[in-house]
């Protein structure tokens, strides 16, 4: 096998400490510590999660939102139970199979939904100002690849 430093492949151990330790920091950074608190109009981040998921998907079982936020069912209904005490959801059954319970976004939870991505946008745009157009392509490509690899790897310790 050539030395070609070039050469790609996997991380080395120590790169991929980096990365783990990088992610954290930027997870920490850029979520719900941001808002000092006030994220998510009084939601946490799972339940914002879980309801933005539904506004991008329409109408969910609750197993198919447990999957997406990595949550089991159980969890998941927790969730959904919470959020539709606020209003914020739906439960129906389904047309097809009266056992399958279909949630969906109300327009609460579509206003609720836009009102904190708003708050987000505008709180990134402050804080990204200053780099240039093109570098911030850039990190969206990498990061729509780094989702995309996350969603597709399985959960840890699974």
């Amino acid at each position: 096998m050539s030395t070609n430093k070039r050469r790609r492949g996997p991380i080395k151990e120590s790169g991929t400490r980096e990365l783990v330790e990088l992610l954290q920091e930027a997870a920490w950074l850029f979520g719900n510590r941001a808002f000092d608190g006030a994220c998510c109009q009084g939601l946490s981040y799972l339940e914002y999660q879980a309801l933005a998921e539904l506004k991008r998907a329409g109408t969910c079982t609750v197993q198919e939102i447990g999957a997406a936020v990595r949550f089991t069912k159980s969890g998941a209904t927790r969730i959904i139970d919470r959020l539709g005490r606020r209003g914020l959801v739906q439960r129906r059954r389904s047309p097809g199979d009266g056992r399958v319970c279909c949630v969906s976004i109300t327009s609460a939870g579509k206003i609720v939904t836009s009102k904190i991505t708003a708050n987000y946008a505008a709180y990134l745009k402050d804080v990204l100002k200053n780099l240039d157009g093109g570098f911030l392509r850039m990190i969206a490509g990498s990061l729509r690849s780094l989702v995309a690899a996350n969603r597709s790897a399985k959960p840890a310790g699974s």
